[in-house]
């Protein structure tokens, strides 16, 4: 009697245990179903504002190693989980372009995209706050914030940005200040400061970044910057235009090994002066601006001493130095 008795208050605890395990089962994934609702629907709306603002989101199946498109690109995963989840939650976005940019009620979008790789935004405002959440996509490699406010003190709030490899900075309203705040970006190689107000103590606080790629058209540089442009030896292009650089840049840069693309379009450098690159065993390219120092006898001299190297030419600008 006692073995049926005992027998049968094992058999009601193991109901019990397993009541409870099933109960248990069913709270985790409602739980779990909870979380995915409320990520998908964030993502879902954070998707739709961008593309509702003109912009466009790709995810990590779209894009080459280089950062270009996939053509036909083959969605990973199973058709099933994509049909019940959607895109939005079964693919990662890791491109954004946004060319109106982020205003107060929005910046926070961001929070949806903690895979990113790439942002562009283009035009439009840059509240504050706006770079501190940017700072938390620490994945990002590239970074285009073109024709928006942002500022110095942005720049340093983006310094968690630990594998940033290109910044683009045309048209803010950056300075030295800020970008004394760059250095901290190890792996950048492509660096622009088109347009902003920098000047020649800006330059020396970039030098020893790994930079192949350098923008300072339209800025303050003078030909005082070129004995520290010269320390950037990984440089392979190199954009002077819209400044006061004259020919002492052939002297200062003829040491550059890797340089291939030299931009110098509507500076004061002359004819004589750009011959002297037919020295430059690995520059391919040379761009100057047409006008009454580049006259049309003068192109052409200057192509046949640069034969083997491409002389591009821009046409004459409205304003000059």
């Amino acid at each position: 009697m006692s073995e049926d008795v005992s027998s049968d208050a094992n058999g009601r605890l193991a109901l019990r245990f397993g009541l409870f395990t099933a109960l248990f089962s069913i709270f985790v994934i409602a739980v779990f179903l909870a979380h995915v609702d409320n990520t998908l629907h964030y993502k879902r709306l954070a998707v739709s504002f961008v593309e509702a603002s003109d912009g466009k989101v790709r995810y990590d199946h779209e894009i080459n190693s280089d950062g270009s498109s996939v053509k036909n690109p083959n969605p990973p995963g199973y058709v099933w989980l994509r049909s019940l989840l959607g895109d939005d939650y079964a693919f990662e976005a890791v491109d954004i372009y946004l060319p109106t940019g982020l205003n107060d009620d929005n910046f926070s979008v961001l929070r949806a995209f903690p895979r990113l790789r790439s942002l562009t935004l283009m035009q439009g405002g840059f509240p504050d706050g706006a770079a501190s959440e940017i700072a938390c996509c620490r994945r990002l490699r590239r970074l285009e914030l073109l024709l928006t406010p942002v500022n110095d003190r942005d720049i340093k709030s983006l310094q968690p940005l630990a594998e940033l490899e290109v910044l683009r900075l045309g048209s803010t309203a950056v300075t030295d200040e800020g970008v004394s705040n760059l250095s901290v970006f190890k792996h950048l190689e492509f660096l622009s400061l088109s347009h902003i107000a920098v000047t020649d103590r800006a330059v020396s606080t970039i030098t020893m970044l790994p930079l192949r790629t350098l923008e300072l058209e339209g800025t303050e540089i003078t030909d005082d910057s070129l004995p520290e442009i010269s320390k950037i030896k990984t440089l392979r292009m190199l954009h002077l235009g819209d400044s006061k650089i004259s020919d002492r840049v052939f002297d200062q840069l003829s040491v550059l090994p890797e340089l291939r693309y030299l931009f110098l379009p509507d500076t004061r450098v002359t004819p004589e002066g750009c011959a002297r690159v037919a020295a430059w065993p690995n520059l391919e390219s040379i761009q100057v601006t047409a006008g009454p120092i580049f006259s049309d006898s003068e192109l052409a001299n200057l192509k046949l001493q640069l034969a083997g190297k491409r002389v591009s030419v821009m046409p004459r600008p409205r304003s000059k130095h």
